[in-house]
């Protein structure tokens, strides 16, 4: 094991020297004003913006942990702009940023075509992979995967290669990034770059855009099993609890956010109801349409089957509030990938 950690330390991931690129290593910098920070934080929801530019070399994550420390930057969008460099540098920072739930996307600190000519490609896709959050889309800059290689610019050999690849597999998916991707790079000509377009950086799961994955599991409260399903985005959690009992159903749907925030939503109701794809359902008007719990604003009501049979078709169900001004405020979830395990728990209740 001490070899093949010898192996990778002096393996590369960066991209041909005939790249315009500098050598520079790696270095941080944002805008540490107050105004910048509660805009950042409060507003954006987002995170402060930090540029990272340069090289990942030895040393990358002891420099952004001692930056984030001495500006008190708990809450960062860490902004690539790096051609590559070490192998096992750019997955220390990758899994520094994960521990650190932090943000990660491509761009620089500059005007609008400066930043789509950013790049993050070879040992800093790892690094990239390391947020929470992974944001690519047309206005960011490009991620590129390329075939590793020794510093002496020779290709590792077929036994290193497994090694190392078996290795890489397992730290993308402790990022919860499809393998495939690192299946790609390895097919990657020597002198090339494999440029991923956001959907397929959102297919491979190297990109999410701030959207988690929907999660549903079955609990048991008093005797009785409820089906719960929840999904995180960058700026809000959205819920469901469907609750069966004696054959007859209800659906909690609720947004969480912190005791004082749920409060203010809660107050001076008018109307809240639940969209399917859009279309809107289970509306009601007055104060009591939804209630604040703690951290959470939850819409309670019963769900007849009909409705129910909405929620199966659905894809996207979005919880919405409006307390008589000009803005609606709510969350959103994915139904498609809980469809299957919404099905068995509506079955076995209207059975």
């Amino acid at each position: 094991m001490r070899q093949l950690f010898a192996l990778i330390a002096i393996l590369l991931f960066a991209p041909p020297a005939s790249w315009a690129q500098s050598n520079a290593p790696m270095t941080f910098h944002a805008d540490l004003s107050l105004a910048n920070r509660m805009y950042s934080n409060d507003v954006a929801a987002t995170g402060l913006p930090v540029y990272a530019d340069g090289v990942i070399n030895d040393g990358t994550t002891e420099r952004l942990l001692a930056y984030l420390k001495i500006n008190k930057i708990e809450e960062a969008r860490i902004y690539f702009n790096s051609p590559g460099g070490s192998l096992l540098e750019g997955m220390k920072l990758g899994r520094a940023i994960r521990q650190s739930k932090l943000f990660t996307t491509i761009g620089v600190d500059g005007s609008e075509a400066a930043n789509k000519a950013s790049i993050c490609a070879s040992a800093c896709a790892y690094a990239f992979a390391g947020g929470v959050s992974r944001f690519l889309d047309e206005t960011t800059g490009r991620l590129g995967l390329h075939q590793f290689y020794s510093s002496s610019g020779s290709g590792a050999s077929e036994g290193d290669t497994q090694l190392i690849g078996g290795l890489l597999a397992a730290y993308l998916n402790e990022m919860g990034v499809d393998a495939r991707a690192f299946a790609l790079a390895s097919v990657t000509a020597h002198e090339g770059i494999l440029w991923l377009t956001t959907d397929e950086a959102v297919n491979l799961q190297f990109a999410n855009n701030g959207i988690q994955p929907t999660k549903a599991e079955i609990k048991i409260n008093g005797m009785i099993p409820y089906l719960r399903l929840e999904q995180d985005r960058y700026n809000v959690t959205t819920r469901y609890i469907f609750l069966c009992y004696q054959g007859r159903m209800e659906v909690d749907a609720g947004v969480v956010t912190d005791p004082e925030n749920s409060a203010m939503h809660a107050l001076n109701v008018t109307k809240a109801y639940l969209e399917l794809d859009g279309v809107e359902t289970l509306d009601q008007a007055g104060p009591a349409a939804a209630i604040a719990d703690q951290s959470v604003v939850w819409l309670r009501r019963p769900l007849l089957p009909i409705t129910a049979l909405s929620f199966l078709r659905a894809k996207v169900a979005d919880i919405w509030v409006e307390n008589g001004g000009a803005f609606r405020w709510g969350g959103s979830i994915d139904l498609l990938p809980v469809r299957e395990q919404m099905r068995n728990y509506f079955q076995q209740c209207y059975k």
